[in-house]
């Protein structure tokens, strides 16, 4: 996508194996992540990105560090998933984790589009504030108009 602004673009990760619908399981559990750009009002879908650690004991440390590292690896700032399993604790050190109460993917991004002035301050800061602030969008009661464009 071409940023023909001077808004910044973030990288985020959907628990979204397909590209268009968001799993139910923990964030974690997604066999595949559908990756974005966006900045708060276009956003693009970039790619898929195959989870390697899907099959690896739940809850357990070394799952978390693996699928961040990879995510990390992505430029990935903020992760996106209808619920979050016990690894939140390691996530929210490293990415801003979002719930969204959507089930598909263009209305999560909506969800994510609905609290961006806020989550895009987290996830452009420092470190030091992160580990302590997560976001459940909700499902916004108004429509929040976005571009979407990808796959």
């Amino acid at each position: 996508m071409n940023n023909t602004n001077d808004k910044p673009l973030i990288r985020m990760a959907f628990a979204c194996p397909d590209g268009k619908s968001m799993i139910n399981s923990h964030f974690g559990d997604s066999t595949a992540f559908t990756i974005c750009e966006g900045d708060g009002h276009r956003f693009s879908i970039i790619k898929m990105i195959p989870n390697g650690n899907k099959f690896a004991l739940h809850g357990e440390k070394e799952k978390a560090i693996n699928i961040i590292d990879a995510l990390k690896s992505e430029n990935i700032q903020i992760v996106v998933a209808r619920n979050y399993g016990p690894n939140i604790e390691h996530i929210i050190t490293r990415l801003v984790p979002v719930k969204t109460h959507s089930n598909d993917l263009k209305s999560a991004i909506r969800d994510v589009a609905a609290v961006w002035n806020e989550l895009s301050v987290v996830a452009l800061s420092e470190f030091s504030i992160r580990g302590r602030i997560s976001f459940d969008a909700g499902k916004s009661s108004e429509t929040i108009e976005v571009e979407i464009t990808g796959d």
